[in-house]
């Protein structure tokens, strides 16, 4: 006897959808964040890498100015820390030779 049952199938309340849909959107919104801070850092890493190599640049360009100045300067005047200037010494003129060349390789590469 009775009657044939039937299945029915509940629609999600219209609280469920809201909660779905917020659930969504949240997600939606950290994946963003990460790749706004994804482009950022890149940005930060890319600035600071441009940076560094200017750095590199104005050293080399430097050491390699201070060399060629010390190439037809043999005893070139220097400050004697009391206020004058006296003659570098072709010790100095040497060592000083070589620390810019140590210079010009780490920095000119």
């Amino acid at each position: 006897g009775g009657t044939p049952s039937e299945t029915i199938h509940s629609r999600p309340t219209s609280g469920q959808a809201t909660e779905a849909a917020r659930e969504r959107l949240d997600a939606l919104k950290k994946r963003l964040e990460a790749q706004r801070k994804q482009r950022q850092e890149a940005a930060e890493k890319a600035k600071s890498s441009a940076i560094k190599r200017a750095a590199l640049r104005q050293n080399c360009e430097n050491a390699r100015t201070a060399l060629r100045e010390l190439s037809y300067k043999i005893n070139p005047l220097i400050a004697d820390g009391k206020g004058g200037y006296r003659r570098m010494t072709a010790e100095e003129h040497d060592a000083k030779v070589r620390e810019l060349r140590e210079k010009e390789s780490k920095y000119c590469q």
